[in-house]
């Protein structure tokens, strides 16, 4: 192969630093381009020589000792050191529009990965709400429908029960070192299959809602009411926990008033979707609208994992392991200390006041509503051999649950501007 140059150089500058490099016995003929050495012209023009090599390899390892401690004075580049994944045209938009509404809402703007970061927190606690409430404004009409509105303080009386379970298989996989957000996917995939099949069977014509002849001993009633109890006590802790672990005390502090308000509109939708669709589409569908909330906050948390990691997951060893608190572990600290006794006093009251005003007012709605749209002959809500009312008609059972969904959008718009400033 030819060793000619392809690019030769016609000046008259390089015919002079050709001859002179020649000259000087440097290099080989054909070769005075490839040097890595300096001369000095005679007209004062300088070039690199192999003398001058070793210290101009030193300086640059100097310069680049001098970049690097200037990097690490600097700090850490917000857009470079974020992940591949985070640098979507969307995100990016999402993002600069997010930080407006936080500076108009805050006053101050948080960094821009940082933003994301907390928008999808909040898009995740935003469909957990929003289904909760969802299906809470149908938790009453349809225990009543199936098993009578008599047997809701049973009912309510149950739930605790097996929340305390609930809890109980909650502390032992949290126990067992298992991540976080793997136990967030397991408890939002059982709460999206418990959901989806109480939909279905919302369907059926003799355990769902067409046969309206209520009886306490239809079961349907009760698993749906102690699902949608035990889903609001396991997966909002599941949240707040796995939460404290991946956002940092700054960030808390400056996002915590918009996370809560965000989860706080959800509240107000999910009762909107019962009170606009429950008479339209049915209480079955919309009781599916609360189950697909359960993968979209789902949805939501894997594009966090995707992007952020799991976070710091502290793995205990069975040497450095404490003692384990237990379910109980409340009430012996309510017998310990008496002013956490007073506490638990002042909040059982505070429930068992609002316990009874609720089921007052459900009890009144539900009879207002099976007056206005009272049962009649050939209906599946009446007995023709006590020739009288057995249940409630369909149209009841939806007025009732649009009522419930009003009350629900009414009660958290009191609540989402109060949450909304923060003090």
């Amino acid at each position: 192969m030819s060793n000619r140059d392809p690019f030769p150089m016609r000046s008259k500058a390089a015919e002079a630093l050709e001859s002179s490099v020649k000259e000087s016995g440097l290099a080989k003929d054909g070769e005075w381009n490839k040097m890595n050495s300096t001369t000095l012209l005679d007209d004062g023009i300088r070039v690199s020589t192999a003398s001058d090599k070793k210290k101009s390899e030193s300086n640059a390892l100097n310069e680049e000792e001098d970049d690097e401690k200037g990097i690490e004075m600097e700090g850490d580049d917000e857009f470079f050191d974020r992940p591949l994944n985070d640098k979507h045209p969307f995100m990016t938009w999402l993002s600069q529009n997010a930080s407006y509404l936080f500076i108009k809402l805050y006053g101050s703007a948080m960094p821009e990965s940082e933003i994301r970061r907390v928008l999808l927190l909040a898009s995740t606690l935003f469909f957990m709400i929003g289904g909760y409430w969802l299906l809470r404004s149908l938790k009453d009409p349809v225990i009543t429908a199936l098993c009578g509105v008599e047997v809701i303080p049973k009912a309510k009386f149950m739930s605790v029960f097996v929340v305390l379970f609930m809890v109980a298989i909650y502390n032992k996989l949290l126990d067992s070192n298992m991540p976080k957000y793997k136990l967030f996917f397991l408890f939002g995939m059982f709460y999206f299959f418990v959901f989806s099949v109480i939909a279905y069977l919302l369907t059926d014509p003799v355990i769902g809602l067409p046969n309206a002849q209520a009886s306490p001993n239809r079961l349907l009633g009760w698993i749906n009411y102690c699902a949608i109890e035990s889903f609001g006590s396991i997966m909002v802790s599941l949240f707040w926990s796995f939460t404290n672990s991946n956002v940092s005390v700054t960030t808390a502090k400056s996002s915590y008033g918009f996370v809560v308000a965000t989860a706080q509109i959800g509240s107000m939708l999910g009762p909107l979707v019962v009170s606009q669709f429950a008479e339209k589409v049915g209480i079955p569908m919309c009781y599916f609208f609360g189950a697909l909330c359960m993968l979209l906050l789902q949805g939501t948390m894997a594009i966090y994992v995707w992007i952020y990691g799991a976070g710091k997951e502290e793995k205990i060893s069975p040497e450095k392991k404490k003692k384990k608190s237990g379910v109980m572990e409340g009430l012996w600290l309510c017998w310990e200390h008496k002013y956490i006794m007073g506490l638990m006093i002042i909040s059982c009251f505070f429930m068992v006041q609002v316990t009874i005003v609720d089921y007052t007012m459900k009890v009144l709605a539900r009879n207002h509503f099976a007056g206005k749209y009272p049962c009649l002959p050939n209906m599946t809500c009446w007995d023709s051999l006590t020739n009288s009312s057995v249940g409630l008609s369909d149209d009841a059972v939806a007025s009732f649950a649009k009522f419930l969904g009003i009350f629900g959008l009414c009660t958290n718009m009191l609540s989402f501007f109060s949450k909304l400033i923060r003090y």
